[in-house]
């Protein structure tokens, strides 16, 4: 055998050749590899066209087409078919033979496809071949490259595995793979790492997987080590590109150490021995650190132009410098070394900085020598800081102006700062200084009126732009807070002509002020005034107009005077007097033959009629204008024997008042001597003009007129208020006994009656729909005008904004407040409205309210437009609060309007009778309604009408002869009484409830089936109940249940005590709840209230003493609560006891006229009483309480249990049923309207208070 030696440098060359031949064979591979992957995608698109084309693919053969086609034409020759039907036949044949040939397409393009399939499979085989290829040739050509790296052979690789705890896996490779490619570049191996068997592959020449072999090893059986450093250390290892810290890695070969410059926390790691000595080298370190704060310049003092200054520094001292943003203006420059090297640089640089430092002062210059600095991109100033570092031998000066003006005279100062270094500062201020002074002693100053400094500036500058072309070179300032003009001029010549210029304007802009009446400036502006102004115009004035009455010139002195002169001919020519008139009057005004046309001819005036502002100017002379205006005046709005009325009415009765062709005016014209009548189509307003009587007649006729015609109104309704109108009861609650006929159709309700009913019936319609109820209070137009624009109404209006929740506004156009809200806000709020007018206008207002039961009676229309025709009064019924408002401008037409409605009433109320019950006894009333055939006997046998008002609970008896009424009044008592002796009431402990009525009431049913009766518990009231049955029965039952309690009682004994009404009343309502459930849950106890018998009773209890300790806490809370209400009532409203008491005494001097029993007529001050008349301002209007005769009332009571204070809640009762301005009553619990019998529902439910 021979042995042939092949030296090391041959191998090498020999290992590069064929590492070169290797990537050349990989090259080529590849580029097979991806010329085969391009013929792959591109079969593959060939193969995607081939199935597109094959989509609709016929998949019958052509064996299974040919039997088709043989049983179709069989079928057509076998059978005498129709022609149309052999005609579909031979098209189907035709059909199928198309696909037979369509068939054969699609066999061929199927081999294709398989075909293709075929190749696409064999390129992905000879894929797959290269890609095993290619991952030997790259395996092949790792293991030459380790090879070359290492400078061995490739048959002198390893490959060894090294196991590592599982836990320290993390640690070999480092964060993304960090620590491995160090160890690579450390050993020289080639590291793989499985990490799921926990061990490390190594691959490369012995000496290299040695090392890493012991690499591995060191980290497997190395410990971890954390050292804070002190800021000065950790500064320094960052110093000269981590030059320390590199030399520390150095050192210390054997350790990792690991350094961030978010943390002071370095951590270290390696075998115990290494780790030990790289800490106690770390903690040997001698390093000092300093910090110096530098503001502005000196961050780039100390830094220096390119960091040459912090180089110098670092070198010099060898130390480490690093200076720090804070922000944009400040820094901190970090000095880190040893301790004396540190003390050495920090003096340095604070010598440095003291040496540089800025002295800044301000000297006070003109504002004209500012602007004379800064203009032309300030070169003056610019070149003024370039002569002072010139002459100082510096860079460092600087000049600048404050941008903000201080001072009082800030428009005439302002400030220049100098900036200098500390060697050069006092010299540079006496240069600045010097050379100031000298500037501006060129200035002057010209002082000058405030109103003359926008003059001398002009439109936009104009003027003193133009200046300053005529002076060039020179400056001017104008100070507008001073009035002084400052000129800097070049030489004494510029400064004359631009102080000539100056004196011009000033000449030229002289003022002189005319007092004028401001009615008068429309006029003297005006188009009218058009030629005067062109006059003054032409010699060279300005007119303008300033402040409100007065006019003011501008222009010389001469020529103004001559304009003054011009204007008063002008004002004297054409004196004006504005006089108003009312919008129904325009079309009476604009008339050719109009008073205007006669007035302007006869009075040598001329008069203007402006429909939009609603004035008639007149204007000529001043005594022919006054006399004209007096004229005037006299035929508006009457005088001298003569008066004007206004009466405004509804578009819907205009036609018939004017009648055809003005028939109808013609004949009121005719039938009453004297009278003009004017009707305004744009508002409705009739206007009457003449003597008084004729005039008052005429009104009476009209408004007669008005309520016979009959008027027809069709309002839009949406589905749901349809639906509503469809029930009879809805129905009857909007016509709101007006007797308007209410036709419902589709889409709408066709109303038919007189105007002012017709006209109710739409606002209750609308309110409906859209939930707002609008109230009108309508005016006279006079005493519109009187008092709408008045602030004390405008207050008034506000306050019952405030005070009912309702809106207030006026309507012009209608002369009517306004009202709207929900309506029971609106209500209140007219009811206070009209309060405020009869309290405000006496002698103009009235209101009556009557009580509900009258409505029917009393309220008709025609009626109360008889009673406002006959006294000359406004009359007007308002159904919303049931009163009467008279309005009249005359005083005694308003008296005799009042007395006429006073008599109206009595009259109406002679045959009338009343049964009343107690308010905890309105369930009579509703029995009564359940049984309308009762209702219908009882009118039929008594010939007498009966209604019941509910709420109020009165029963009232209509009749025309006084026995029958009273026969009437016998029944309907009869009835009461045993009514009341067939339904008892009961008050129960409430505590025996549950155990009295059982569970699911069984232990109540047993007992009403035991005593043959009906018992029920009260709602609102859970304890009491309510017996009902025959007289003995429901007597017997009674007693039963007494027995009960007593027998409860006797096994649940409690401590009682009596309250009066009132105080029982308080304990049982609902705001007194939590009160109670305190005490109870305090003591344990429980409380037991009987409103029946007025007690409280107390079971139970932590001891035997807690009852009475509880009865001490109720008492007491009821006396703070009486207490509250007496202070509250007395400090609301002081006279409300006086209120009281009054009513109460016409009351007596009524029931003494008819030999009736008088009530107590003492003050009243009991909380009962006080409670029932709410606070409000002294009461205005009359209430109709008969003066002759009073209208018989029977105050039908209980026997039994008859409430404390019976007068005084009798009292009570009947002043609220007069005066209250609540809603109608309510007959069956929902709806606001007085119903008689035979309307009533015989479903209503019956219920106890």
């Amino acid at each position: 055998a021979y042995f042939i030696l092949i030296p090391h440098s041959t191998r090498l060359i020999m290992d590069f050749d064929i590492g070169f031949t290797l990537r050349k064979r990989l090259e080529e591979i590849t580029e097979k590899k991806e010329a085969v992957a391009a013929k792959i995608s591109t079969s593959s698109e060939q193969l995607q066209r081939l199935f597109a084309k094959n989509k609709n693919a016929i998949r019958s053969t052509e064996p299974q087409l040919d039997a088709k086609i043989e049983e179709l034409e069989n079928r057509r020759v076998s059978v005498s078919l129709p022609l149309a039907e052999e005609k579909k036949i031979l098209r189907e044949i035709d059909q199928i033979k198309k696909s037979k040939i369509q068939v054969k397409e699609n066999a061929g393009t199927e081999l294709l496809i398989r075909e293709k399939k075929a190749e696409i499979d064999a390129y992905r085989t000879t894929m797959r071949s290269m890609s095993a290829q290619i991952a030997e040739l790259v395996n092949a050509i790792r293991k030459v490259d380790l090879a070359e790296r290492l400078g061995c052979s490739p048959t002198d690789l390893q490959t060894r595995a090294v196991d590592c705890p599982v836990n320290k896996l993390g640690r070999v490779i480092g964060k993304n793979g960090a620590n491995i490619q160090k160890l690579e570049k450390k050993t020289g191996c080639n590291i793989d790492v499985d990490k799921v068997k926990g061990a490390v592959h190594l691959r490369g020449n012995e000496d290299a997987i040695a090392k890493a072999v012991k690499e591995i090893e060191d980290i497997a059986h190395g410990i971890d080590e954390e050292v804070k450093l002190s800021e000065a250390v950790f500064q320094h290892f960052f110093q000269q590109r981590m030059e320390p810290f590199k030399q520390l890695q150095i050192d210390h070969e054997d350790v990792y150490f690991d350094l961030s410059k978010e943390s002071r926390i370095m951590k270290i790691r390696g075998r115990s021995e290494p780790v030990e000595a790289a800490k106690k080298a770390i903690a040997e370190f001698d390093i000092a650190m300093d910090s110096i704060k530098l503001a502005g310049r000196e961050t780039a003092i100390v830094v220096g132009k390119g960091g040459v200054m912090i180089k110098a520094l670092i070198e010099k001292f060898s130390v480490g410098i690093q200076v720090d943003r804070i922000n944009d203006d400040s820094s901190v420059a970090k000095i880190v070394g040893l301790p004396s090297d540190v003390e050495e640089a920090v003096k340095e640089i604070n010598f440095m900085l003291f040496k540089c430092e800025d002295i800044e002062t301000s000297i006070v210059v003109s504002a004209l020598a500012k602007n004379g600095y800064l203009e032309n991109s300030g070169t003056l100033i610019k070149q003024l800081q370039k002569d002072v570092n010139q002459a100082l031998d510096s860079a460092g000066i600087r000049l600048n102006f404050e941008k903000k003006e201080v001072g009082a005279e800030s428009s005439s100062i302002a400030l220049l700062r100098i900036k200098a270094p500390r060697s050069h500062h006092l010299a540079a201020v006496d240069f600045v200084k010097s050379r100031i002074e000298q500037f501006e002693s060129k200035v002057f100053v010209i002082k000058v009126e405030d109103r003359l400094i926008p003059k001398i500036i002009g439109k936009k500058g104009e003027n003193i732009n133009a200046m300053r072309k005529i002076g060039k070179g020179a400056t001017i300032e104008v100070g507008r807070l001073d009035s002084e003009v400052s000129v800097l001029a070049a030489d004494e010549a510029t400064k004359e002509l631009i102080k000539a210029e100056i004196e011009k304007i000033v000449a030229k802009n002289q003022i002189l002020q005319i007092p004028v009446e401001s009615k008068m400036m429309g006029l003297v502006f005006g188009s009218l005034g058009k030629d005067m102004r062109s006059k003054i115009a032409k010699i060279d004035v300005n007119i303008s107009q300033d402040g409100n009455d007065t006019v003011m010139f501008k222009g010389y002195v001469e020529s103004i005077t001559e304009a003054a002169i011009i204007l008063r001919e002008y004002i004297a020519n054409n004196y004006t007097i504005e006089v108003d008139f009312d919008s129904s009057d325009t079309p009476l005004l604009g008339r050719r033959d109009s008073i205007l046309k006669t007035l302007g001819e006869n009075s040598e005036v001329n008069l203007y009629l402006s429909r939009q502002k609603q004035v008639i100017e007149i204007r000529g002379p001043e005594d022919k204008v006054k006399a004209a205006a007096e004229a005037l005046i006299q035929f508006l709005n009457g005088g001298d024997g003569n008066v004007v009325e206004k009466v405004t009415i509804s578009r819907l009765v205009v036609g018939a008042i004017i009648g055809k062709g003005g028939s109808g005016i013609t004949k009121l014209e005719k039938d009453h001597e004297g009278v003009s009548a004017n009707v305004s189509s744009d508002d409705g307003t009739v206007t009457l003009r003449g003597p008084e009587e004729p005039v008052r007649k005429c009104r009476g006729k009209i408004m007669k007129e008005i309520v016979k015609t009959q008027v027809n109104a069709l309002v839009d309704i949406d589905d749901s208020t349809h639906e509503f109108l469809s029930k009879t009861s809805n129905i009857r609650k909007i016509m709101n006994s007006t007797g308007v006929n209410l036709t419902l159709m589709k889409t709408g309700a066709k109303l038919r009656g007189n105007i002012v009913d017709v006209e109710i019936v739409k606002e209750n319609i609308k309110e409906v729909m859209t939930g707002t109820y609008k109230g009108r209070i309508a005016l006279s137009p006079a005493l519109f005008r009187k008092i709408s624009n008045l602030e004390k109404t405008k207050a008034r209006m506000q306050l019952v904004n405030e005070k009912t929740n309702a809106k207030v506004e006026l309507d012009s156009q209608g002369f009517a407040f306004v009202l709207s809200g929900k309506k029971v806000f609106v209500k209140r709020g007219k009811s206070m409205m009209l309060d405020y007018l009869v309290t405000d206008f006496p002698s103009s207002f009235s209101k009556i309210k009557i009580p509900v039961y009258l409505l029917k009676l009393v309220a008709r229309t025609d009626t109360v437009v008889g009673i406002a025709a006959d006294t000359g009064s406004s009359v007007a019924f308002d159904h919303d609060i049931y009163s009467f408002i008279i309005q009249s401008p005359s005083n005694q037409c308003l008296v005799d309007g009042s007395d006429a409605v006073r008599k109206h009433v009595l009259k109406s109320r002679k045959n009338m009778n009343l049964v009343q019950v107690d308010k905890s006894e309105s369930w009579i009333f509703a029995d009564f309604l359940r049984k309308p055939d009762l209702l219908s006997e009882l009118q039929e046998s008594t010939e007498c009408r009966i209604e019941i008002y509910r709420e109020d609970s009165v029963l009232c008896i209509i009749g025309k002869e006084s026995e029958k009424i009273e026969a009437a009044k016998a029944k309907v008592t009869s009835i009461i009484e045993k009514l009341r002796k067939e339904n008892i009431f009961m008050d129960l402990p409430e505590s025996s409830m549950n155990t009295f009525v059982g569970q699911s009431n069984r232990n109540m049913r047993q007992f009403a089936s035991i005593h043959f009766v009906n018992i029920q518990r009260v709602k609102k009231n859970p304890t009491r109940i309510h017996i009902k049955g025959s007289e003995a029965k429901a007597r017997l039952a009674e007693l039963s249940v007494k027995d009960w309690v007593m027998n409860w009682e006797k096994k649940n004994p409690g401590s009682s005590i009596n309250l009066d009404v009132f105080d029982i009343s308080y304990l049982l309502d609902p705001s007194s709840s939590d009160e109670r459930q305190k005490i109870q849950k305090e003591l344990d106890v429980k409380i037991d209230i009987n409103g029946f018998l007025s007690t409280v009773t107390v079971r139970g209890g932590k001891d035997a003493s807690s009852p009475e300790k509880a009865l001490v806490l109720i008492r007491d809370l009821v006396d703070e609560h009486g207490d509250a209400d007496i202070d509250e009532e007395s400090s609301a409203s002081p006279s409300a006891t006086t209120a009281s008491n009054e009513i109460v005494q016409k009351i007596d001097e009524q029931a003494v006229l008819k030999g009736l029993p008088t009530q107590n007529t003492a003050p009243v001050t009991t909380k009962k009483v006080s409670q029932a008349v709410e606070p409000q301002a002294p009461l205005k209007e009359n209430l109709v309480i008969p003066e002759e005769c009073a209208v018989p009332t029977v105050d039908i009571k209980p026997k039994k249990m008859e409430a404390p204070s019976a007068k005084l809640q009798s009292v009570s009762n009947l002043y609220n049923f007069l005066v209250s301005d609540d809603a109608a009553p309510v007959m069956t619990g929902d709806y606001n309207e007085p119903w008689d019998s035979s309307t009533v529902s015989s479903a209503v439910e019956i219920e106890e208070g």
